[in-house]
């Protein structure tokens, strides 16, 4: 250690350093042997326990031959693996010891322990190898216990064995009771010996005997005593059974168990006959031959029980046969079966057949009705709240109706029945009560489905000031609907739900008032269609979401689409007055003139025919101003002042103009066809630059028609044409301004411009077969004929139509035809478009 350190005109002095440094030193090594004197305890220790209880296992004395092996394994396992794992830790711990030892002193306590440690393994060998030792006696006293207990086990085998050979010599029916529970212990005895050869074998197997001891003689007593078994068993039934029937009540007798039990025991003891064929057999063959007589004896009577004892003989069965036998048969509570077998009924047997087979079919029709009315006590309706109207309706009930139709067809094939006249009351109660059902669910559903139609349509206040006697028809509808649900909801099983009183009778004129609303709302509806024409492409539905809105026009709003394909929303001021139409690309047009929906006195129908009437004059009104400004101002200029409909119609009236001067001037096509390149090029210019979302789509159309128009141009040039009648030039679609009005010929075709707004819109690329189907359809509306485009499907047939309506600006509806489109719904379609143009 340095004790001064020069540093130029100082000197630094170590000393204090060196001293703190030393002390610090001295802690950190106390505390190291500290912790490696506590870790070094607590491993003895742990060592120590270790052997402690190795010494606590093989010290305990083992009473089973389970628990013997178990020590047995467990002191092969010390040899092989603990006491190798424990040498290991004693190195570890001599390690430690050895730290220990060098840096520090050892307490007492600290030497006992280790002393301990190393000394266990001198120790605790004696003490295993005294345990196998141990083990191996009691190894050799359960071979022994295991010899005994088998000689025992065979012993018991052979008294059951001998017990059952007995059974050879027994014929006493006196008998018959102690020797079928004789039999029983016998087969409980069985399941201990299965049980007993199960340990047994285990035994073996854990001594390590060599084999295992089959004791076929189980099986053996098993198929020995089973001929007895069931010989006895059947001794015993029979004098229990025959007891029951012949001395017991006849009316509790069933003939249909009876022939049942005794065609069983029959059966059996036929075949015990054959088995007991045999000279040592004597004495179970006569029991058998015996059982099998008494069997026959009274299988004589079989005929006569089955008629008498049938439960379905009733009191008015009883009578008939008392009035052909000519004496009283009918039995009391105490009748024995052995009583009426006195009674000589055998002569009348064919007659009392007749009768119980009469009964026997009547008893069967009554259960079924009985089963039908059963299985509809737990029937129920399921009802559910119809939206906040705190209405229920039904719903779910198909399998309801399934049950019905199928009782109603069982119903009806049981009063078709020729036994049915006892019951014929009651079946046509039952009948009555599922046809009434029948018809009430039936109704029910019609008038539901009209209720839940008509009720958020009878829910606006406008429609019922405009409809009143179709409202209070409805207001009837709706008081007995939620009165009919009201009470059904409370007890929702189905026969309570159809039990109202009058129930079906006020469902049935429900059904009548709602068929006369259905016809009030139609004639109201098309009124409407036929004012404003353009509902007739309208759904029911639609319209009447539209008409329900005559307070407050902004609601309206967003149906327009559906009656202006264009128009997305009007613009309206402060006092509600439209003021302008406004695009789903958001371009703005403004009306000509000032529209006011309240003048229309609530007529939703009045407001929107003023729409479409200022809709079109504002158009006409931008179109010519478009037109006139054209020359005035740089095209580039011009198309992103104008809407965009107006900046395509006016800008092809140019082009038309255009080329119809240059077709008669010298090289005028070949002028005009750069300027058409020209036009493009300052077009593409504007598309690069910046520009409004607005002008840009404005612009992407425009290049369509002006790409197309200059390869007219082109072509035209090429073909040297210079006659404005060429077919060349009036195969196109040309745009011309007369007086006020653009008209849109192509060939001999020419169409007044519809002026019906359609936003600022993309346009179909216009390729020759555009044109030809362009032609096509040009020629049938100069005809009054339809056109039928036709190819594959995605091939554009339907865009074609409807980019031919924009060129027009004529309004274009586009329906797909399916299974609800029917002759009505054409007709509609038909009316439609017979009055809107």
């Amino acid at each position: 250690f340095y004790l001064n350190i020069p540093m130029g005109l100082f000197k630094l002095s170590c000393l204090d350093l060196n001293q703190w440094l030393i002390g610090q030193s001295g802690k950190l090594s106390l505390l190291i042997i500290s912790w490696v004197m506590d870790l070094s305890r607590k491993f003895n220790r742990a060592m120590c326990h270790q052997f402690d209880q190795i010494v606590s296992r093989v010290s305990e004395h083992r009473e089973t031959t389970r628990e013997l092996v178990e020590q047995q394994e467990y002191c092969e396992d010390l040899w092989i693996v603990t006491l190798p794992d424990l040498r290991e830790q004693q190195e570890i711990a001599a390690s430690n010891l050895m730290f220990l030892m060098e840096y520090s002193a050892l307490a007492k306590d600290d030497l006992l322990i280790n002393g301990n440690t190393f000394s266990w393994p001198d120790r605790i060998k004696p003490i295993i190898k005294n345990s196998e030792i141990r083990i191996l006696k009691q190894h050799y006293s359960s071979l022994n216990k295991l010899k005994n207990r088998q000689k025992e086990f065979k012993k018991s085998l052979d008294d059951t064995m001998k017990e059952i050979t007995d059974f050879k010599h027994k014929d006493r029916m006196s008998e018959a009771d102690h020797n079928f529970k004789q039999l029983e212990d016998v087969v409980e005895r069985l399941k201990e010996f299965r049980q007993e050869k199960i340990d047994i074998n285990g035994e073996e197997q854990m001594l390590e005997t060599g084999e295992q001891t089959e004791y076929r003689e189980i099986e053996l007593i098993t198929t020995a005593k089973e001929p007895y078994e069931l010989l006895w068993k059947d001794v015993v039934k029979f004098h229990k059974m025959y007891e029951e029937w012949m001395n017991g009540p006849v009316l509790n007798v069933d003939s249909e168990q009876v022939e049942e039990e005794v065609q069983s025991l029959w059966k059996n003891v036929y075949k015990l006959t054959k088995l007991f064929a045999s000279r040592d057999l004597l004495g179970p063959m006569r029991v058998a031959t015996q059982i099998k007589g008494r069997l026959e004896k009274f299988k004589i009577n079989m005929p006569l029980i089955s008629a008498i004892c049938n439960s379905g003989i009733k009191e008015r069965h009883w009578k008939l046969m008392s009035r052909i036998t000519g004496y009283n048969v009918t039995p009391t509570a105490d009748t024995a079966l052995c009583e009426m077998l006195e009674l000589g009924l055998e002569k009348h047997l064919e007659e009392l057949h007749e009768i119980s087979s009469q009964a026997t079919k009547e008893y069967a029709l009554e259960k079924a009705l009985l089963k039908m009315k059963q299985d509809w006590k737990d029937v129920v309706i399921n009802f559910t709240e119809y939206k906040d109207t705190g209405v229920s309706i039904l719903t779910a009930i198909d399998d309801l109706q399934v049950q019905l139709d199928d009782h109603l067809v069982k119903t009806a094939t049981m009063r078709a029945s020729p036994f049915i006249a006892p019951f014929e009351a009651d079946i046509s109660a039952w009948e009555n009560t599922l046809t009434k059902m029948r018809d009430i669910l039936d109704t029910c559903l019609r008038v539901q489905a009209g209720w839940l139609y008509l009720e958020p349509i009878f829910g606006s206040a406008d429609i019922r000031r405009q409809i009143p006697v179709e409202g209070e028809m409805f207001t009837t509808v709706d008081r007995i609907w939620r009165e009919l649900m009201e009470h059904a909801a409370k007890d929702n099983h189905a026969i309570a739900v159809t039990s109202q009183p009058a129930m079906l009778q006020q469902l049935q004129h429900s059904e009548s008032l709602l068929d006369r609303i259905h016809n009030g709302l139609n004639l109201y509806l098309e009124k409407k269609r036929v004012f404003f024409p353009r509902f007739f492409f309208l759904s029911n539905d639609d319209l009447l979401e539209i008409l329900s809105e005559t307070k407050d026009p902004l609601r309206v709003q967003p149906h327009l689409k559906k009656c202006f394909e264009g128009i997305a929303q009007l613009e309206f001021s402060e006092e509600k007055l439209i003021t302008a139409m406004v695009s789903a690309e958001g371009e703005t047009v403004k009306f000509t003139s000032i529209i006011s929906p309240e003048s229309a006195g609530g007529l939703v129908e009045k407001w929107l025919y003023e729409v479409e009437i200022v809709m079109k004059e504002s158009l006409m009104q931008e179109m010519n101003n478009a037109i006139r400004s054209y020359s005035l101002q740089t095209r580039t200029r011009w198309v992103v002042k104008w809407p965009g409909q107006i900046v395509l119609a006016a800008g092809l009236v140019h082009w038309t103009s255009q080329v119809s001067k240059a077709m008669v001037q010298e090289n005028g096509l070949g002028k005009y066809l750069e300027t058409c390149n020209d036009q493009i090029d300052d077009i593409v210019k504007l598309v690069r630059g910046q520009l409004s979302t607005m002008s840009r789509i404005t612009l992407e159309a425009l290049i369509v028609i002006d790409v197309h128009g200059r390869d007219v141009v082109a072509t035209l040039k090429n073909e040297n044409i210079s006659h404005t009648s060429d077919f060349n030039w009036i195969s196109q679609l040309r745009y011309y301004q007369v007086e006020r009005l653009v008209d849109v010929r192509m060939t001999t075709t020419s169409i007044p411009y519809g002026y019906e707004y359609l936003g600022n819109t993309t346009r179909l690329v216009i390729t020759p077969l555009t044109d030809r189907c362009y032609r096509t359809l040009m020629g049938a509306i100069q005809l009054h004929l339809g056109g039928a485009p036709e190819g594959p499907a995605g091939t554009g047939k339907t865009e074609t139509c409807k980019d031919l309506a924009k060129a027009v600006a004529k309004q274009c509806v586009v329906f797909n035809c399916s299974d609800g489109l029917d002759y009505k719904a054409m007709g509609k379609f038909f009316k439609g478009l017979a009055q809107s143009g």
